[in-house]
């Protein structure tokens, strides 16, 4: 697995999609807003954030330009010693976005951004990294929503110390929503979180 650490990469952006055909002057029935969705255990420990954004909005055209998707992701629980460790992913570049009146999803299939904090601190930076899949979908119907992630492969604990390593599972030991699997000498790893539950309006 490659890791590549970027000095700038914002996990809220996760590009455009094709143009959605409508005419100008016509109003489209398709999805479109912003969503928190409410994980468990609770929502402090586990929650996403969906938009589905007209370019329009954002200062656009958005005959020509399309819709923004993005799809970002939290969870936290405590480590070694009290500490609160974090880890925010998202999907900077989508590869599959769908929707239609009242359900949409976005999915990102090649690799993912993500940051682990210990105490509100970045101790990775924010790393595309690959051989990760991300989606999330929402549905204004059921007024529910869903993230996920999937990562596996040999590098991203590599830029954490021993002590990180063992805080970081500690935090998320037994939890059902996060699992984190390291070999002895944290040369294979792999982590996978899910996200579902109701939908609330943003």
């Amino acid at each position: 697995m490659r890791v590549i650490r970027i000095a700038v990469v914002t996990l809220l952006v996760a590009g455009l999609a094709a143009p959605a055909g409508a005419a100008p002057g016509v109003v489209s029935s398709l999805i479109e807003g912003s969503w928190e969705i409410n994980g468990q255990p609770t929502v402090q420990d586990n929650n996403a954030f969906i938009n589905i954004t007209p370019a329009s909005l954002l200062g656009f055209d958005s005959f020509l330009l399309g819709t923004a998707f993005v799809v970002h992701g939290t969870v936290r629980g405590v480590g070694t010693a009290g500490q609160v460790v974090t880890i925010d992913y998202g999907a900077a570049q989508p590869t599959t976005t769908s929707r239609d009146s009242t359900k949409a999803t976005v999915r990102q299939s090649q690799f993912a951004v993500l940051n682990v904090s210990f105490d509100g601190v970045s101790a990775t930076g924010k790393l595309i990294v690959q051989n990760c899949s991300v989606s999330g979908s929402v549905n204004t119907k059921t007024m529910t929503g869903s993230a996920s992630l999937g990562c596996k492969g040999t590098d991203l604990f590599a830029v954490l110390n021993a002590d990180q390593i063992a805080s970081l599972q500690a935090a998320f030991n037994g939890r059902r929503d996060t699992k984190i699997k390291v070999n002895r000498n944290a040369s294979k790893w792999s982590l996978s979180i899910a996200c579902r539950g109701a939908a609330t309006p943003d």
